[in-house]
């Protein structure tokens, strides 16, 4: 849900002219790549942890 509200809070910025329309793509887009980025560690962690159990 951080993710919903940070978004949130960048179109807000934007509808009240304290960021740009580009700024607000780019942000969204950096967004994306960060929640990307953690949902694969955790994933990657949690084939990790399986083969861990797995092997004992």
């Amino acid at each position: 849900h951080v993710r919903d509200e940070i978004k949130e809070k960048i179109v807000l910025a934007e509808k009240d002219k304290e960021i740009t329309e580009d700024e607000k793509y780019a942000f969204l887009e950096e967004l994306d790549n960060t929640t990307k980025e953690y949902n694969n560690t955790i994933k990657q962690l949690g084939e990790e942890k399986e083969k861990e159990l797995m092997t004992i």
